[in-house]
């Protein structure tokens, strides 16, 4: 279900502003692959499905996945980032099953959130996680 905006998939066109957004949030997810050497080896592709929902030009939330050698030969994947800006249950659960399309023949997919954010917590526990 989206909500007013529209989704779309990472590309070279819009890499940079998947970029600065990671960089503005960050603080508020972990951000254990959103440091800047990470962020600059991004290439849009398989190995790093994502998506952007956007309001006009405006970039709100994304989802990104890692889905690198390393994860797939575990049959897992780890969100990058699952993260938007507004109070949305339809842009989360949007760009969240988009995403997982990506990922549906893996056995795991996890995220992790820090427990100072109560607010992401509870969202990404209203998506399924636990």
């Amino acid at each position: 279900m989206e909500a007013e905006g529209r989704i779309l998939e990472l590309s070279d066109a819009n890499l940079q502003s998947f970029k600065n957004f990671c960089v503005k949030y960050r603080n508020m997810v972990d951000d254990t692959f959103l440091d800047d050497e990470d962020l600059d080896s991004i290439v849009p592709g398989p190995e790093n499905p994502t998506f952007l929902y956007l309001e006009g030009s405006k970039i709100v939330a994304v989802a990104s996945l890692m889905m690198d050698e390393y994860n797939i030969r575990e049959n897992r994947s780890r969100f990058r980032i699952l993260f938007s800006e507004k109070e949305s249950r339809g842009i989360y659960e949007g760009i969240f099953h988009r995403i997982l399309i990506h990922a549906q023949d893996l056995e795991k997919v996890y995220i992790k959130v820090p427990t100072f954010n109560d607010i992401l917590m509870d969202r990404i526990e209203r998506l399924g996680f636990i």
